[in-house]
């Protein structure tokens, strides 16, 4: 009896030790990752000021989601306290005190935005850099003019901080927006982008917007966080209840066609102000899509 239970004693201490020197690895791996620095020169892009181009860009800060997650004013806001995963704040983007507007030069404007990339090296946490890598030059420009235009707000923002479960999503790459630069092809060309009008192209080159919560193949299945539904398969086969008036009614109002409502987490507030074409366009694309079949 005396040698089973010390067998017993022995497996149990075989495990508990596993388990620990496994959650210590997590962790080491976690912490390796998100102290990586990167080299990366950054670009210069033409910086329009005319009045299309400065409207082009707040409307590219609305649909492509800057306001929705630096705030009405860029000033910054807390994004999302996700509890044990972490707790992240977007930066004040105007040229006030505290904001990064102020020493951003084009090229420090192009690293962070299309690399998740800050000028220090360091990673833009909660960025979703892996949509904005394929922005054109264009777009990227109206955008950038925008952004250093927008009314001074002094704000200081605090440090994002990564917890626990976090660190666990970022070294098993289950979450990988926390960390986007790890994840970026940063040297892969970028198509030219099509231009603008009711086409598969252009909706392809909309939908990027979405591949950060759906997945590249947007079939979704992507577990964000705590209390944050596992994202929708966007594909014909999760999208069979939608026609074009209920996809419409989805982005406007966050209706489901039952009439369920969608989870806020899905920015379809800032959605909302894309323009019929731009809907259209990203309807067409989705419905373009190979079907994936899965539960969400």
């Amino acid at each position: 009896m005396k040698k089973v239970l010390l067998i017993i004693l022995i497996l149990v201490v075989v495990i508990v030790g596993g388990l620990l020197g496994y959650g210590a690895w997590i962790m080491s791996s976690a912490d390796k990752i998100i102290a990586e620095t990167y080299d990366i020169e950054g670009m210069d892009v033409e910086i329009p000021m005319d009045s299309l181009s400065l409207a082009r860009g707040y409307h590219l800060s609305v649909t492509r989601g800057c306001i929705g997650c630096h705030g009405d004013n860029l000033a910054g806001e807390t994004m999302e306290d996700m509890g044990p995963v972490g707790i992240f704040h977007a930066s004040n983007l105007t040229s006030g005190e505290g904001g990064i507007g102020s020493s951003y030069t084009v090229r420090d404007w192009e690293r962070a935005i299309r690399h998740g990339v800050k000028p220090s090296g360091s990673h833009t946490f909660m960025m979703p850099s892996e949509e904005y890598y394929y922005l054109s030059d264009s777009d990227l420009g109206c955008l950038i003019a925008y952004l250093q235009t927008v009314e001074p707000v002094d704000k200081q923002m605090a440090e994002s901080e990564i917890g626990s479960v976090g660190k666990v999503m970022i070294a098993t790459g289950q979450m990988t927006i926390l960390t986007p630069a790890k994840y970026i092809p940063h040297d892969a060309p970028r198509p030219m982008a099509p231009p603008v009008g009711v086409t598969v192209a252009y909706g392809e080159y909309i939908g990027h917007t979405c591949t950060g919560c759906h997945g590249v193949n947007l079939a979704g299945g992507i577990n964000i966080g705590p209390d944050i539904p596992v994202t929708t398969n966007l594909t014909p086969s999760g999208m069979a209840d939608y026609d074009r008036d209920s996809f419409f009614d989805a982005m406007r109002d966050g209706i489901r066609p039952n009439g369920d409502y969608i989870d806020p987490f899905m920015p379809f507030i800032e959605y909302s102000q894309m323009t019929d074409d731009e809907l259209d366009a990203l309807w067409l694309y989705l419905q373009s899509l190979p079907s994936v079949e899965n539960e969400f």
